[in-house]
């Protein structure tokens, strides 16, 4: 009687992570296509005004694909752990982390584009929700990249481990390093760590073992 319930617990943790995966790269992309940041503080605020939409979509995003995000990861947990327990562990607390630098994201993005109790942004306070903006997108591309690389491995298969630590390189060269990245690049990351969410997402989906970790 277990089996069934299992067999939907990955259905539903493969479809959480793909429409999860979709939700991020979607605001990342809107982020990564936004024009240069200026250099002079008293233009951040023209800046702002003059990207307001794509940082607030990129915002409202952000904040739905968190909660698709983390119990799909939970789910991949758990359908990893007997295997390989120790780097199954590792590659969850990892994403969680990545979660937390999302959090940061989520609400610099947000001071930036919406008043926070009727209190309208000064360009002191742009500089910094802009700076925390595009750090915390860097520090989360490298923490996602390890547990990308870490899953893979978890996942016993030696096909998904080479493209897992392939994807995981393409998120520490395609983040932002101070408006040195290029566009392209960003952008390729993005729809490189996309492409790991469908593959992942669809093994998950097509899960039929009785045991856990053998997500082949």
């Amino acid at each position: 009687m277990k089996a069934p319930s299992k067999i939907n617990e990955y259905v539903v943790g493969g479809w959480l992570l793909i429409c999860g995966g979709l939700l991020l790269s979607i605001a990342c992309v809107l982020i990564a296509l936004l024009p240069q940041i200026p250099s002079e503080q008293n233009e951040i605020l023209d800046w702002i005004q003059q990207v307001k939409w794509s940082l607030s979509m990129s915002d409202e995003l952000f904040c739905f694909s968190l909660p698709l995000l983390v119990p799909s990861i939970i789910i991949l947990y758990r359908a990893t752990r007997t295997v390989r327990p120790i780097s199954s562990l590792i590659a969850c607390s990892s994403f969680m982390i990545a979660a937390v630098g999302l959090i940061n994201v989520l609400g610099a993005a947000g001071r930036l584009v919406y008043p926070v109790n009727t209190i309208s942004i000064t360009a002191d306070n742009a500089v910094m929700a802009a700076s925390n903006l595009f750090a915390g997108l860097h520090f989360t591309a490298i923490v996602l990249a390890f547990s990308i690389a870490m899953f893979g491995y978890a996942m016993h298969n030696v096909k998904l481990f080479i493209i897992s630590v392939a994807i995981g390189i393409l998120q520490l060269f395609g983040t932002y390093y101070a408006g040195i990245t290029p566009t392209w690049l960003l952008v390729i990351a993005v729809v490189a760590f996309f492409a790991w969410t469908i593959i992942v997402g669809v093994r998950l989906i097509r899960q039929r073992e009785k045991h856990h970790g053998d997500i082949t």
